[in-house]
């Protein structure tokens, strides 16, 4: 679900701000436990504005994850322990790792006191891998890819032959749900309680069938399952959550605030955590050293490994120099990762070497990568035939914000190392989302700041060639279409007469016929290790991707949070670029 492409050297700071009242002391983490007259506010500055339907992605759907909704299965109090059981008490799996039977609790109800049974997570499950859901709410599609439920991908897709009803997925009576999966997946009770799975909870089908899509943005339209329910909402600017009177545990706070965008102020100064007004503040990575210079700051700061890789992908263009790999391993030697961590972010961030992996989640990604060695790069950069950069094309650097620190440091470096010209382009974000369908003319080349949410390993392999590259991954590969095939591309995707389904299947071809070999190999590498579940495999698919660098990955942002005491059971997402709380109900003051 909620893919984003942003510039995040400017975007980490000031997006969540807790306030506490006046709980405190020691408490136990959970639904059954803390002071529930205690209230939370936070700031999330990626509201869009499209509702909180959990079978489409949206940024307000975050807080459909987080406990408005509530699924098979929850988080645990820290992000060490296994899933917990939600509305599933009970579940056991088949001898072949494929079939698994939950058993619901018998006292769950919606917000509205209807119950929760088996039949509302088949219908929730069928609507959200039906096209015409998201179609209908003109939003983007759930991602099925991160849960190999039998027939998912197909229906999602639209394939001729498959509807809704042949997900595998099915209510034995109105208290046990069968899954059953494509394959034996080890990790799936893990991967429903990631953000990608919002899908996988109950509906009211009553209510919902009811609703046009712009009810889910009204409060007293929504009906859901979780300990909290949705008591008001502000378009893109707030949303407060209130308990859920029906549900069957304890909600462990009074209210719940969220301030989205423009509203963050100045809350998140270092003087307003230090005088005690708030319990938790973001920090921009300029503010990290005096909060380490200060004691009484120093023991409540966090440094939270966060999610989206600031990764450089090729953008179309009528030159084909950086499709040579011999120049994009050059390009990739020639940046100093490090210095950029330590010197530009202040600390504030990680090497990264894969688009899709970030190294706290998966740290033999590194033996793949390529130290920074500008000497090796000049010499790459000659045998290409461009010795000391002569007759490169000039080289554009794109992101969607007007300032990157980042981006004007890699401009600087491949100006010192390789002798070419560099321009950054820090463009509005109209813009930037126009640039990147833009092919470039043939005495210019770019890189485009591309990032995503980050995922475990097996949930970021492709099941087919289709749909890895749909909807997701096409801004990483169309810059190594031929420039008559990308024209031919861009003629398709512009064409408003053809529906969404026929758009795809025509730049399906395209792609087949049009991408390089080194790609098509390395995603069929990675099907082969998503249907083996081998994991020699798998690390040679990313491995590739690495060393042949088909993208540039930068770093991983570490988010410096300064927490209170007094706020006991914050589990950061660490799979969302801010680090919010995993599960709401976990957290007391």
């Amino acid at each position: 679900m909620k893919k984003y492409t942003t510039a995040l050297a400017t975007g980490l700071a000031g997006v969540l701000t807790v306030v506490t009242g006046c709980g405190s002391g020691d408490v136990t983490t959970g639904a059954a436990s803390g002071n529930s007259n205690s209230t939370f506010s936070m700031f999330f500055n990626l509201g869009d504005g499209h509702g909180f339907d959990p079978d489409v992605s949206s940024w307000e759907a975050y807080l459909d994850d987080e406990g408005i909704f509530e699924g098979l299965v929850i988080p645990g109090s820290n992000a060490a322990t296994k899933p917990i059981p939600g509305i599933a008490v009970s579940w056991k799996v088949s001898a072949n790792g494929r079939v698994y039977t939950f058993n619901l609790r018998k006292n769950e109800k919606f917000s509205n006191g209807d119950p929760v049974t088996a039949q509302d997570f088949v219908y929730s499950m069928q609507r959200a891998v039906n096209p015409n859901t998201s179609v209908a709410a003109g939003e983007s599609p759930i991602s099925a890819n991160n849960l190999p439920i039998v027939n998912a991908q197909q229906i999602l897709q639209g394939i001729s032959g498959y509807t809704p009803s042949d997900l595998g997925v099915k209510a034995l009576n109105n208290y046990t749900l069968q899954i059953t999966l494509t394959r034996n997946d080890p990790t799936f009770l893990r991967d429903l309680t990631l953000p990608t799975s919002s899908w996988v909870v109950p509906l009211d089908p009553k209510v919902v069938n009811a609703m046009n899509p712009s009810d889910w943005s009204n409060p007293a339209k929504i009906v859901s399952d979780g300990p909290y329910m949705l008591s008001s909402y502000s378009l893109k600017t707030s949303a407060t959550l209130v308990p859920n009177p029906h549900y069957y545990g304890k909600s462990s706070l009074k209210k719940i605030t969220v301030y989205y965008n423009s509203t963050t102020g100045n809350d998140t100064s270092l003087a307003s955590f230090k005088s005690g007004q708030m319990q938790e503040s973001m920090l921009q990575p300029q503010d990290l050293a005096a909060a380490k210079a200060d004691s009484t700051l120093k023991k409540d700061l966090h440094m939270f490994p966060a999610s989206a890789q600031y990764t450089l992908a090729v953008l179309p263009s009528k030159n084909t120099a950086l499709q040579n790999a011999k120049v994009r391993e050059a390009f990739a030697l020639a940046i100093d990762r490090t210095a950029i961590c330590n010197s530009v972010l202040q600390g504030a961030g990680q090497p990264a070497y894969n688009y899709y992996l970030p190294t706290w989640l998966n740290p033999w990604v590194e033996k793949y990568a390529q130290s920074y060695n500008p000497a090796q790069a000049k010499k790459l950069l000659a045998q290409a035939g461009y010795p000391n950069g002569k007759g490169f094309p000039t080289v554009d650097i794109i992101v969607g914000s007007t300032t990157d620190p980042v981006a004007s440091a890699i401009q600087q470096m491949w100006q010192q190392n390789l002798g070419v010209k560099v321009n950054f382009e820090g463009l509005e974000w109209g813009q930037y989302v126009n640039a990147l369908k833009t092919q470039l003319p043939s005495d210019q080349v770019g890189f485009v700041n591309e990032s995503t949410n980050a995922n475990y390993a097996n949930l970021a392999l492709p099941q087919t060639l289709e749909s890895w590259i749909f909807p997701g991954n096409t801004a990483l590969i169309n810059g190594f279409l031929s420039p008559d095939n990308y024209q031919a591309w861009y003629k398709i995707d512009s064409n408003s007469q053809l529906s969404p389904a026929q758009k795809q299947a025509e730049e399906f071809v395209i792609y087949q016929k049009g991408l390089p070999a080194s790609i098509l190999n390395n995603v069929e590498l990675g099907i082969r290790a998503f249907q083996s579940g081998n994991q020699s495999l798998l690390q040679q698919y990313y491995g590739q991707q690495v060393q042949q660098n088909f993208f540039i990955s930068i770093y991983t942002p570490l988010q410096p949070v300064l927490l209170s005491s007094q706020v006991k059971g914050y589990q950061p997402d660490q799979m969302l670029l801010i680090d919010p709380p995993y599960w709401l109900n976990n957290i007391t003051v």
